[in-house]
């Protein structure tokens, strides 16, 4: 990955200048393409699989703990959200913020260890799997239009060990269109499970 400048602090890495990458996020108000999120699941199921291969794997991912220090349960998460989707210049969110306010008035609740629950191997699951967090190689140049060959995956603070779907859903959910959404779900997840059987034979 190329940049102007990096700047390290912490566990944290900072890149300046990535405008001038020949690379670019999907929109995050169009949604991904039905290429990009195929894109997206081979590379995440390559991942996942290569996560598997690490000699004594679950040992390894075990001490990934989530780390997250908001917290969650009392809902600031949610109620800083809200904050900011009101503050947007768009009428959107204004006029069904009664519906937001339901939304976020409901403490929200997330099982982290799914694995576990399924009696499943844990993979390494990127944690904050969106639109954001993902850069796509330009299809075209001159355009800067960005194709749907992924270059990179950023913002791996939320790693942690869990089942690999995880990644996959929370991707689809906020990064796809409804229209979209519709059509291609089962498809895409059938993708996944046939993208992660050849990763994980060309991983062993």
């Amino acid at each position: 990955m190329q940049s102007k400048q990096c700047y390290g602090s912490g566990e944290c890495l900072y890149f300046n200048g990535r405008s001038g990458w020949s690379r670019g996020s999907p929109s995050v108000i169009q949604g991904m393409t039905e290429q990009q999120v195929e894109g997206l699941i081979r590379c995440i199921a390559e991942i996942h699989a290569i996560s598997l291969s690490i000699p004594n794997s679950q040992e390894v991912l075990e001490q990934l703990k989530w780390n997250c220090t908001l917290d969650q349960e009392d809902g600031q998460t949610k109620n800083s959200v809200m904050e900011n989707l009101l503050k947007l210049p768009v009428d959107y969110f204004k006029r069904n913020k009664e519906a937001l306010l339901k939304v976020v008035s409901q403490n929200e609740i997330m099982i982290y260890e799914v694995h576990k629950h399924f009696n499943t191997p844990a993979v390494l699951c990127h944690g904050d799997f969106w639109a954001n967090n993902i850069i796509f190689s330009f299809q075209d140049e001159n355009t800067k239009e960005i194709g749907s060959e992924v270059y990179a995956l950023l913002d791996w603070q939320f790693a942690h060990p869990s089942t690999g779907l995880i990644d996959v859903l929370r991707c689809i959910l906020i990064g796809v269109n409804a229209s979209v959404k519709l059509r291609c779900l089962e498809g895409w997840i059938e993708l996944y499970f046939k993208s992660s059987v050849l990763a994980a034979k060309n991983s062993a």
